[in-house]
């Protein structure tokens, strides 16, 4: 097994999804480790097993169908694993182990006994990133951080400084751009679990924004400026809360996007994109979407 990730909309060759199986059941409001999975616990309608499981094999299915070999982690009993991509990345042809939150530790056992032949580089201690604050860009890397003392100690801070220095000096040929985000425990409104919740770059140099996400103007113009500027889509906070940036990349000109997504899909469209809609309501619920879902190894 090979892995190469340059940008993150080249033709998808390999990927791991995640899995629901023996996810457990709803968790208890102080177990919530994002805003929006405690939204939903609080409210009643945190989703079931079974619906997020459908969800994330029609998810799989629709990434065969495009030609892509689909990896799903080994199940191990009684954790969510739904979100693949924050405990690993490839960048270039090199796969990084994350290191997450403790709340979220276990997950790569379930992942690593799914990829054979690849041996994973661990951030060094000290160094936390997760997979969703890290996009790959051509000759570029973005990265969402979080620095301020306060912000830096919530559950939601979930990258610092020490991951940008590594990335920095671990791929010295890329230009490395890190953003800081809004970050709170309890409002999902206010929120940005990740880079991804706030930006998604599309290979036509478009690109969709949640620009109250960044709190440092200057740093999402910068972003804006390495990633191109073809056409700019704003959403607001409740769409952003949606994962209405969170969408995934089949190829350049072809996206998987949820189905409820009609003014963004609007607008895919007329960007000449191809949007294939897909059912991620319930996977919504948990705090992530298709980026989040996905651990891409191998793009052409």
């Amino acid at each position: 097994m090979d892995c190469g990730i340059a940008n993150e909309w080249g033709a998808i060759q390999q990927i791991v999804v995640g899995t629901a199986a023996s996810m457990g059941g709803t968790p208890d409001v102080a177990d919530c480790y994002d805003p929006v999975s405690r939204q939903h616990v609080i409210a009643g309608d945190f989703p079931a097993e079974t619906d997020v499981q459908r969800e994330l094999d029609g998810l799989a299915a629709a990434l065969e169908l495009a030609g892509a070999e689909v990896i799903r982690p080994a199940t191990l009993d009684r954790l969510n694993q739904v979100f693949s991509r924050d405990i690993g990345m490839v960048v270039d042809n090199v796969l990084l182990r994350a290191r997450t939150i403790g709340d979220r530790a276990r997950e790569w056992g379930g992942v690593s006994a799914a990829l054979t032949g690849l041996k994973p580089e661990l951030l060094p201690e000290g160094a936390r990133l997760e997979g969703g604050d890290l996009l790959v860009l051509d000759g570029g890397l973005a990265v969402g951080v979080t620095s301020d003392v306060v912000l830096a100690g919530l559950k939601v801070a979930r990258t610092n400084l020490a991951a940008v220095d590594f990335l920095r000096e671990r791929f010295p040929q890329r230009k490395l751009l890190s953003v800081e985000l809004a970050k709170s425990d309890t409002d999902a409104l206010a929120n940005t679990l990740h880079l991804d919740c706030a930006f998604m770059p599309l290979g036509g140099g478009h690109a969709i924004v949640h620009k109250a996400a960044f709190l440092k103007a200057d740093q999402l113009e910068a972003l804006l400026d390495m990633h191109g500027r073809a056409g700019i889509l704003e959403v607001d906070a409740s769409e952003a809360m949606l994962l209405q940036t969170n969408l995934f990349h089949v190829n350049p000109t072809t996206i998987l996007s949820d189905a409820r997504f009609e003014r963004v899909n609007a607008q895919l469209t007329a960007w000449d994109y191809n949007v294939l809609p897909i059912e991620m309501e319930h996977v919504s619920r948990m705090g992530g979407l298709l980026r989040c879902s996905t651990l891409p190894l191998a793009r052409s």
